[in-house]
């Protein structure tokens, strides 16, 4: 087997730190002429144009597109549960259900984001881009549930869980990339196409708020939708998810009939789908307990500075008592010292008159 090789220069120099006057002057060619030409709008056609018909040009198709995207959830797990040979199998089959589904319901495959898939859908004298785009998204959430996670979990212990969300609105697209490099035969020419507008970006958030085959769709969509009766199992829904809102309906294990009926083999749900009212009822609640948690917490506060008034007034007490028993012994060494001195001046006087008596007597006699 010949290796690939991803050098597209067939010049072994080292490269210097600088961009070559050459590919400069070829950038800002390019980017002038994109720049300064008027872009030219074309309607859709019937069936989206394939990225070769597509000229290198400011000239876009614009028109209502569905747009559908699914994702794999938990994927980045894989690597740490499966060795290289069993995630081969696992994308491999899992990216071939996802295209055959867009594929056989009318939709063309347009982008690989990892384990995203990105279709695009658009009215045909068959049918509109909604009910193609539904269909679509039954067919995977049937084929994967039904006929691979059966293999995968027999086989491998693995079930896989995908979102899916479509969004139908105005879209531009526009051929995007370069030719290949001058001077090199065998370079490649790097063409793609650009989805302008929300729908892409509105087609990923729907699926990201929803997993295991659940389908999640605008109103636009939704609206459009021709089956009156399969309306019906369509739940109108308002999803928080982060900053945005998304509006629309969701509908679970909305599979199509196979002529030999399969059990679904399906995954634990990790995503659980609460509409905004559940959400705003959910934030309330927490609210709630985080006031009951403040009370709670106010009331002990409340309670241990009762106790510490109570034991504050008891020291108080304690020391107004103390204060009064050392006032009381205080005026009781007071009196006590005043009557002591008192009898001393008593004694003084009355041995001083004893003295001079004394004297008096003995100084006759003499």
């Amino acid at each position: 087997m010949e290796a690939i090789s991803l050098n597209n220069t067939n010049d072994s120099a080292v490269k210097s730190d600088k961009i070559p006057k050459k590919d400069v002057d070829l950038l800002l060619t390019a980017i002038n002429k994109i720049i300064f030409t008027e872009v030219l709008e074309k309607a859709l056609p019937n069936s989206l144009p394939i990225t070769d018909d597509l000229s290198d040009s400011n000239k876009i198709y614009r028109g209502k597109v569905s747009m559908l995207f699914v994702d794999m959830r938990e994927s980045t797990k894989l690597p740490d549960k499966f060795s290289v040979d069993q995630l081969v199998k696992i994308y491999r089959s899992y990216i071939r259900t996802i295209v055959q589904a867009i594929r056989y319901s009318g939709g063309v495959v347009r982008d690989f984001m990892g384990d995203g898939v990105l279709a695009a859908f658009v009215d045909d004298e068959e049918d509109t881009s909604e009910n193609k785009a539904v269909f679509a998204a039954r067919y995977i959430a049937t084929a994967i549930d039904k006929l691979l996670n059966p293999v995968l979990n027999q086989s491998i212990g693995h079930v896989i869980s995908c979102g899916i969300g479509i969004h139908t609105g105005e879209v531009s697209l526009s051929k995007v990339g370069m030719r290949g490099k001058e001077q090199v035969e065998d370079a490649e020419d790097e063409f793609g196409v650009a989805w302008i507008g929300n729908s892409t970006n509105l087609a990923c958030k729907y699926s990201g708020a929803v997993d295991n085959g659940t389908i999640f769709i605008s109103s636009s969509t939704y609206s459009a939708l021709s089956d009156l009766s399969g309306k019906q199992l369509w739940r109108a829904i308002e999803i928080s998810k982060g900053r945005n809102i998304l509006k629309g309906f969701i509908a679970e294990k909305y599979y199509l009939d196979l002529d030999d009926e399969i059990e679904p083999c399906t995954a634990t749900s990790n995503i659980p789908i609460y509409s905004l009212a559940d959400e705003l009822t959910k934030v309330y609640q927490m609210h709630l307990l985080d006031i009951s948690a403040n009370v709670q917490a106010l009331v002990r506060k409340e309670e241990e500075l009762k106790a510490k008034e109570k034991e504050l007034v008891e020291k108080a007490s304690e020391i107004a008592c103390k204060e009064k028993i050392m006032t009381n012994l205080q005026e009781d060494f007071f009196r006590r010292n005043i009557a002591f001195t008192v009898m001393c001046c008593v004694v003084v006087i009355a041995s001083e008159s004893m003295s001079g008596q004394w004297e008096k007597n003995f100084g006759r006699s003499s």
